[in-house]
């Protein structure tokens, strides 16, 4: 699916197509858009999608859907590396299994590092158009809470999650990101971080683990560097401890 692009992806479809590949050249309204017309038009029983930002390392799609196959699953993820190219420094996450459990609290689930069958994208599917940055989020919270599907991790990582400054959930002052995440962590969050976003985002919260913060703006300059880290894979202790710093 390549929604008229100047970045040379075109000639390099052109170079390597073959009688297996469809290509269809079309603009689109977006990420999630552009996936859905592709799983659309998609023949096989496993499914999935890479970033243009990421790739795969040797072997992770092998094993992926060996696990899928060999154990009538549908759904399994694996564990990715977080290269970050602006400094020089790589993070690794290996699954657990507890992953399924926090997924609504943070994106602990990497989507490049996942395969599922038709079932699911038939139940599931399409993606949310409406939700440019966490639409893939969003998809899996949603194959965890339906409760109907059999689930599996591979404590191996199969995949490299690139960081660098033009990656589109890099930009500063993302309302429509932040916005996106606050319905997310709403919809799908446990308790206990629901009463966290509310502590950060309200000067008079409705719990009481912030009291000592006192001042409305240190409340909101918490909020303004620590939101962010909802996102990410950051446990209620953690914050806490983070938190401490400040009273």
């Amino acid at each position: 699916m390549d929604a008229m692009s100047n970045d040379g992806s075109l000639e390099i479809i052109n170079r390597t197509i073959n009688d297996k590949v469809v290509l269809i050249t079309e603009k689109d309204n977006g990420q999630p858009d552009g996936l859905n017309k592709g799983f659309a038009v998609a023949s096989g029983d496993v499914m999935g999608f890479m970033n243009g930002d990421d790739y795969y390392l040797p072997g992770g799609i092998d094993k992926l859907v060996e696990l899928l196959l060999d154990r009538e699953l549908d759904f399994v993820y694996g564990g990715q590396i977080n290269l970050d190219l602006e400094r020089s420094f790589a993070t690794i996450s290996v699954p657990t299994g507890d992953e399924v459990q926090t997924i609504g609290d943070f994106a602990s689930i990497f989507e490049p590092s996942c395969f599922w069958n038709r079932k699911v994208w038939d139940a599931i599917g399409p993606f949310d158009c409406n939700k440019h940055y966490t639409f893939g989020w969003d998809f899996i919270a949603n194959i965890v809470a339906c409760g109907d599907f059999k689930i599996a991790h591979l404590a191996d990582v199969v995949s490299v999650n690139r960081l660098h400054i033009d990656r589109k959930t890099f930009s500063k002052n993302n309302k429509v990101r932040e916005q996106e995440i606050i319905d997310h962590i709403t919809k799908f969050g446990s308790s206990k971080c629901l009463d966290l976003l509310d502590a950060f985002r309200n000067p008079n919260p409705a719990v009481d683990y912030f009291l000592d913060i006192q001042s409305v703006r240190t409340q909101r300059l918490l909020y303004r560097y620590f939101f962010p880290l909802l996102s990410r894979k950051l446990t209620y202790s953690n914050f806490i401890q983070y938190a401490s710093f400040f009273r």
